[in-house]
C-alpha cells in the first residue's frame, strides 16, 4: 500500500486527538465521529476504490497502536477494529503490510519503544481477528504465526498471545470455514509446544492445551495428541500423578503479572467437582503457595476470592477453609500494614455476602468459627460471622442447629485429613466447641429459631450428659467424661435461657392489647419458655437406660406421673398454683439426673406440699348452697380464715424450699424460682413473708456461721417440723 497523503479535513484530524483521551466517553465519541466521517468519504467515491481518507486513517491508526501516550493504544485499537469491519474494500493483506511497515522492530530500538512496537503488533493482529475479516486459510495461518512469534520474542506477552490463539481457534466462522486440518495447522503454527506435552511445560502452554481440549475434544487428531503427550492412560490431562508438575507450573505463573494468570481459571474448571479437587487444593494452595512468599499467598487468596467463592459449594467450604488459610486470615486481617490485609478484607466481604445457598452460608459459619475457636470476628476485627448469622431466616437457623448436631455425633466430618495434627481436630475439642455454639445460638435473641430445633438441642445435651452411650435405641455417640460434664453444664445454661423466652403476644386488632391487660389475672404466670423444661423431662421419662435406682427411681417415676397427668389436662385445665408446681416438678426431675440423692429428698418435700395444695383446692371447690346474705357473708369469712390457716403449712414450706433453691449458683434455678413465685404470690402468708424477710435482713456473724453449718438434712427436718406444727394448729382450730 502506497503512503497516503495527509488529510485536509479538520474534523477527521481532530478525531485522532480525541482517541488518546483518558476519558472513556470522549474516546468513544471521537471514534464514532471518525468512522462517520470516513463512511461519508467512502460513499462519495463508491465501491470501486478505497477513499484516500481511509488509507490515511489506516496508517495513522496502525502507527498509533505503538504509542504509549495516555490511552492512545485503546482508542486507536477500537477505531481500527470498527473501521476494518465497516470497510470491506480494505483487505487483510493490506493491513498486514502496514503492520510490517510501521510496527517492525529495527536495529537499535530498545526499551519502552521496542515494547510499544510489540504491543502495537499484537493489537493490530487482534483488531484484524475481532473485525471478523479473518476467513482465508493463509491469512489465518499468518496471523497465528505472528502471535506465536511475538510470544517467543517477548515472554511478558506470551500469556496474551496464548489467549489470542485460543480465541482464534474458538471462533465460530473460522470453524465452519477451515475444518479440523486447518485447526491442526493453527495449533502447530501458533504454539508448537502443545505437541511436546509436560516436558518443559509453561503456564501459557498448559492454559492453551486445557482451553483447546474443550474445543477440540471431538477431533481424533487432538485425542491422539492428548493420549500420547499429556495423559497417562485415560483422556484426562490433569491427574493425581501430574499434580507435582501442575504445582510447579502454577507457582511459576505467580510472577507473570499482578493479577491471576489465565491458566488458573482453566485448571480450577478442570479439577472442580471431581475427587481430585481436595488433593489439588492441599498440594498446590496449602503446601505450595500459602507456605511461600507474600506474593504467592496473595495469589492463593485471589484464587479463593475470585474463582472459588462466587460459586462455592458446601463440600468445597470444608476443603478450602482449612486450618492453614484461616490461620493466614486471622494473622493478617486486623493489621492494615500487612501485605495481605486488602485481599483478606475483600475475601471476607465475599464470604459474608447473603447471595449464597443456605447450606453454603451455614458451612462457612461453622468452619471459620470452628477453626478460629469461636472468636473469628474478635480476632479479625470484622463482622463476618455476625453477617452470616443475620442472613439466616428461621429455616436457616434450624439448618445450622441440625448441622451442629450432626457434627457433635460425628466430629470427624468437620476435620479434613490433612488437619490431623491440629489439636482442634480432636473429637472432644470439636464436641466442646459445638456445645458452646449451642449455648451462643440460644442466647442470641435476634436469631429466629423454631421451638422444635431448640428442644432438639436440649434433648441432645440431655442424652449425652446423663445417659449411657451403650444404648442402641438412643444412638448416643460415645463421648469422653469431660464432654459429658460439658453437656451437663451447657444443658443448664440452655434451659436457663429457654425459661426466660416469652411467647409473643402482639395484639392483632386495635385496642386488643389493652383488653388483654384488663383480662389478665393478678399474679398470673406469663407464657414463658418453661414449657421446654416440662417437655424435656417428659421426653426423658420415655428414654431407656436411665441411671436412677431405688428411692431416686421411685421419685423419678412419681415426677413423671404428676407431669403426665398435668400435661393431659393441658394449660387451660390447670390452676395457677398447679402451673407453678408443674414447673417446679420438672426442674426437680431434671435435678434427679444430676444429683439423685439430694433431689430425691426435695421431691419428697415437694410431694407433701403438692398433696396439701390439692386437698385445699378440693375443699374450695364444694358446691354453693342457698343461704341468706348475712349467713353467707359469715360463712365466707370463716372459709377465708380456714383457707388462710390451711394454706399456711404448704405455702411456707414451699417458700422455704424456694429460698433454698434460689441460693444455688444457677441461672436456671433462679429463673425457675422467679416463675414459681409468680404462681403462688397470691397465696403468700405472713409466715412466708417473715421467711423472706429473714433472708433479706442483715444477720449477725454468729447467725451466719450457724446457718452455714446447717446441713441439707437439718433444713428438711426444720421444714417438716413447721408443717407438723401448722397442721396441729389447723386441727385444733377445727375442733374449736
Amino acid at each position: 500500500m502506497a503512503a497516503a497523503e495527509p488529510l485536509e479535513d479538520g474534523n477527521v484530524l481532530q478525531s485522532f486527538w480525541g482517541l488518546a483521551s483518558t476519558d472513556d466517553k470522549e474516546r468513544i465519541d471521537s471514534a464514532r465521529d471518525l468512522l462517520t466521517a470516513l463512511s461519508n468519504k467512502q460513499e462519495e467515491i463508491g465501491e470501486e476504490a478505497v477513499a484516500p481518507d481511509i488509507r490515511y486513517s489506516l496508517q495513522r491508526l496502525v502507527r498509533g497502536l505503538a504509542s504509549g501516550r495516555k490511552r492512545a493504544r485503546q482508542g486507536f485499537f477500537v477505531a481500527l477494529t470498527e473501521l476494518l469491519a465497516m470497510c470491506e474494500e480494505v483487505t487483510v493483506e493490506e493491513v498486514l503490510k502496514l503492520v510490517d511497515t510501521h510496527l517492525q522492530p529495527h536495529k537499535g530500538i530498545r526499551g519502552t519503544e521496542e515494547k510499544g512496537v510489540y504491543f502495537g503488533r499484537f493489537f493490530a493482529l487482534s483488531a484484524i481477528f475481532l473485525s471478523g475479516r479473518l476467513t482465508l486459510e493463509e491469512e489465518v495461518l499468518e496471523v497465528t504465526r505472528q502471535f506465536g512469534a511475538i510470544a517467543a520474542k517477548k515472554s511478558f506477552m506470551s500469556e496474551m498471545c496464548a489467549v489470542a490463539i485460543g480465541n482464534l481457534v474458538e471462533n465460530a466462522r473460522f470453524h465452519s470455514n477451515g475444518g479440523g486440518d486447518l485447526r491442526l495447522e493453527v495449533v502447530r503454527e501458533g504454539w508448537g509446544g502443545v505437541g511436546e506435552g509436560w516436558l518443559g511445560c509453561t503456564p501459557e502452554r498448559l492454559y492453551l492445551v486445557l482451553r483447546l481440549d474443550k474445543i477440540l475434544r471431538g477431533e481424533s487428531w487432538w485425542a491422539e495428541l492428548i493420549r500420547s503427550k499429556w495423559s497417562d492412560a485415560d483422556y484426562d490431562i490433569i491427574t493425581s500423578s501430574q499434580l507435582d508438575s501442575v504445582a510447579s507450573i502454577l507457582e511459576a505463573s505467580c510472577g507473570s503479572r499482578s493479577g491471576l494468570h489465565s491458566v488458573w481459571p482453566r485448571v480450577i474448571d478442570v479439577v472442580r467437582d471431581t475427587p481430585l479437587f481436595h488433593q489439588f487444593w492441599q498440594k498446590i494452595v496449602e503446601e505450595t503457595l500459602l507456605s511461600s512468599t507474600h506474593k504467592k499467598q496473595l495469589v492463593a487468596l485471589n484464587v479463593l476470592e475470585s474463582l472459588i467463592m462466587p460459586t462455592i459449594t458446601e463440600y468445597e467450604v470444608a476443603v478450602v477453609f482449612s486450618a492453614g488459610i484461616v490461620r493466614r486470615i486471622l494473622n493478617n486481617a486486623a493489621s492494615p500494614s500487612s501485605p495481605l490485609h486488602a485481599s483478606i478484607q475483600k475475601l471476607l466481604t465475599t464470604v459474608s455476602s447473603a447471595d449464597k445457598p443456605v447450606d453454603t452460608r451455614v458451612a462457612l459459619f461453622v468452619h471459620i468459627q470452628y477453626r478460629s475457636g469461636g472468636r473469628f470476628d474478635a480476632l479479625t476485627k470484622t463482622e463476618t460471622t455476625r453477617r452470616l448469622l443475620s442472613s439466616l431466616d428461621r429455616g436457616g437457623v434450624d439448618r445450622l442447629i441440625s448441622k451442629l448436631e450432626e457434627i457433635f455425633r460425628s466430629p470427624e466430618i468437620l476435620s479434613v485429613h490433612y488437619d490431623s495434627d491440629d489439636p482442634l481436630s480432636e473429637p472432644h475439642m470439636v464436641q466442646t466447641w459445638v456445645g458452646d455454639q449451642f449455648l451462643a445460638i440460644v442466647k442470641n435473641k435476634s436469631l429466629p429459631k423454631s421451638s422444635n430445633s431448640l428442644l432438639d438441642v436440649a434433648k441432645l445435651l440431655l442424652c449425652h450428659a446423663h445417659y449411657s452411650s451403650s444404648s442402641d435405641q438412643l444412638q448416643i455417640a460415645a463421648v469422653e467424661p469431660q464432654v459429658q460434664r460439658l453437656c451437663s453444664t451447657r444443658l443448664m445454661g440452655v434451659l436457663a435461657e429457654l425459661c426466660t423466652l416469652t411467647t409473643p403476644t402482639k395484639p392483632t386488632k386495635k385496642g386488643e392489647g389493652e383488653e388483654r391487660k384488663r383480662q389478665r389475672q393478678p399474679g398470673r404466670m406469663e407464657e414463658t419458655g418453661w414449657h421446654y423444661l416440662v417437655s424435656l423431662v417428659l421426653y426423658a421419662q420415655q428414654l431407656p437406660s436411665h441411671p436412677l435406682q431405688n428411692k431416686a427411681l421411685a421419685a423419678w417415676e412419681y415426677v413423671g406421673s404428676v407431669l403426665s397427668e398435668m400435661e393431659e389436662r393441658g394449660d387451660g385445665g390447670l390452676q395457677l398454683e398447679e402451673s407453678a408446681f408443674q414447673l417446679l416438678f420438672a426442674a426437680v426431675g431434671l435435678e434427679l439426673l444430676r444429683d439423685p440423692q439430694s433431689a430425691t429428698e426435695t421431691v419428697e418435700d415437694l410431694r407433701q406440699c403438692y398433696e396439701d395444695m390439692k386437698q385445699e383446692m378440693v375443699k374450695q371447690a364444694k358446691p354453693q348452697t342457698n343461704e341468706t346474705p348475712r349467713k353467707k357473708k359469715a360463712e365466707e369469712k370463716k372459709e377465708e380464715d380456714d383457707e388462710s390457716e390451711s394454706s399456711a403449712g404448704w405455702v411456707e414450706v414451699l417458700v422455704d424450699l424456694l429460698l433454698g433453691l434460689e441460693s444455688r449458683q444457677s441461672q436456671l434455678w433462679r429463673s425457675v424460682v422467679e416463675q414459681v413465685f409468680r404462681g403462688i404470690v397470691h397465696r403468700i402468708t405472713p409466715g412466708a413473708v417473715q421467711l423472706i424477710a429473714n433472708v433479706l435482713r442483715p444477720q449477725k456473724k454468729e447467725e451466719l456461721m450457724e446457718k452455714e453449718g446447717e446441713s441439707e438434712e437439718e433444713r428438711r427436718r426444720r421444714r417438716r417440723r413447721r408443717v407438723g406444727q401448722k397442721k396441729k394448729l389447723i386441727l385444733n382450730s377445727e375442733k374449736t
